[in-house]
């Protein structure tokens, strides 16, 4: 690369993606923060972003395959992420681009909810002291989120099978030391969990869901008074489409298909990518 000339500042256009929870004071922060430090800048909601990505892509219904969006078809699309969910609806323009129907929505509900919901049980097996200490030893116990975050996605609720975790040897040790005994599981979680084997940990398929039930309930209730607020301006959508790294979980894909029976469900299989993918469409349009 002899003779490749060196980039400056303005040979970069900077996409930042914010969720829509954000309210104006903390996008005026961002704003001014960005505008000092870069000089070609826009700032997008994540769910706008992500929508820019799919409105050109082929989508799938189970079986059935169906072109991208044509001019004048409308969809809403759910960013279900890490921290926050995000809902937008927009209409597909004739030259291509997007118009919002309905007024973004965010909410603080996504997968870290759950991941809490499900660690704090081990704040009660193993004690929050053991956990702090646990999580000093960052490799180790990003694999049991990671082993976590796995079980996560491909959770079914129609199967009675456990879901089995494997505790590292070193979380045992350390409770061991600490409290002079083995771990045993509280008279409360005596139907929901067991250990077997001493280093394994069974997880019954009904205490699985109930840790999604709450998430699932508060985006599918946010999903239903946007389409409340779509059929007051006369408009009607063809589909619903799934984003961020949650929509890609198997429970929470037919939770939300179920309770929005009538209308269409989709989810990219690279669903976690949309919001990435999405910010290099936004600077095509630059």
């Amino acid at each position: 690369m002899k003779d490749a000339q060196p980039l400056s500042a303005d040979d970069i256009f900077w996409v930042i993606a914010i969720p829509s929870t954000w309210g104006h004071q903390y996008r005026d922060f961002i704003r001014k923060a960005a505008e000092e430090s870069y000089h070609n800048m826009v700032i997008v909601l994540e769910s706008e972003a992500a929508s820019m990505y799919v409105r050109n892509k082929p989508v799938c219904f189970k079986q059935e395959k169906i072109e991208p969006f044509k001019a004048g078809q409308c969809y809403m699309l759910v960013d279900i992420g890490a921290g926050t969910s995000d809902i937008c609806t927009h209409k597909v323009l004739p030259d291509g681009n997007l118009i919002e129907i309905c007024s973004s929505l965010g909410i603080n509900e996504g997968g870290e909810r759950i991941n809490t919901k499900f660690f704090n049980i081990f704040n009660e097996l193993f004690t929050k002291e053991v956990m702090d200490t646990f999580r000093l030893e960052s490799i180790r116990f990003h694999k049991l989120e990671k082993e976590f975050e796995d079980h996560k996605h491909t959770f079914k609720s129609d199967t009675d099978k456990d879901f089995v975790l494997l505790l590292d040897e070193t979380l045992l040790t350390l409770y061991t030391k600490k409290h002079a005994k083995t771990v045993d599981i509280p008279i409360k979680y005596s139907d929901e969990l067991a250990f077997n084997k001493g280093d394994r940990i069974y997880v019954k398929s009904k205490h699985m869901a109930s840790l999604f039930d709450s998430t699932i309930a508060t985006i599918t209730s946010q999903i239903e008074e946007q389409i409340c607020e779509i059929t007051k301006v006369r408009y009607e959508i063809c589909c619903i489409i799934l984003s961020g790294g949650l929509s890609e979980s198997e429970y929470v894909y037919a939770c939300i298909s179920k309770k929005n029976h009538q209308q269409k469900n989709t989810c990219y299989s690279s669903a976690k990518c949309t919001k990435c993918s999405g910010r290099m469409c936004v600077t095509n349009g630059y």
